[in-house]
This record gives C-alpha cells, structure tokens and sequence, in this order.
C-alpha cells in the first residue's frame, strides 16, 4: 500500500497500527484515571477525541522522522536521536 510517496509493507502498516493503538489507550486511560471523579456523564466523547488527536500526532512526527523505514540500517545512536525529536515535536503540538 502506498502512503505519502512509501510503500508500505505489512510489516510496517503492523508498526504504525501498534504505535497509533499504544498511544490511543494511554492517553485515554490516563485522561480516565485522571478525571474519574470530576468529570459530568456524557463527556467521554472527549476523552476519546482528546486521546485520537494525540495518537495521530505521535504517529505523523515519527513518521516525518523516518522511524518507520525499517528498509533502512541505522545505528542505535542515529535511531535514539530521530526519537527524541520526534517525541519533542510531538509533545511541543500536544502541548
């Protein structure tokens, strides 16, 4: 499957599948835990949009930072500094 300009293989749909419902359930049962007790009946739609809205945010900034190229061999070093400034650039829209 082709998605901005890269084909896609299973394998690498799997990634970004994994990593979209990782971020989604954290940040929806954190947003749970969190307002258990103050939030008014009928307000779970935003939970769940909040948590869809981080979700695709951490998954477009890794995937602008090549960290679903699994075609490509980088050191450790390389992959930890793509990363960091994906996750800075998502927590920075988040935020």
């Amino acid at each position: 499957m082709r998605v901005f300009n890269r084909y896609l293989s299973p394998y690498d749909i799997a990634l970004v599948v994994g990593d979209f419902v990782i971020s989604f359930s954290t940040a929806f049962f954190l947003r749970w835990a969190l307002l258990k007790t103050e939030v008014p009946p009928g307000a779970e739609w935003l939970w769940t949009a909040h948590a869809f809205a981080m979700a695709s945010i951490v998954v477009v900034s890794f995937y602008y930072a090549d960290l679903y190229a699994v075609d490509q061999t980088l050191l450790v070093r390389e992959l930890l500094l793509r990363f960091m400034g994906a996750l800075g650039v998502a927590c920075i829209f988040i935020g």
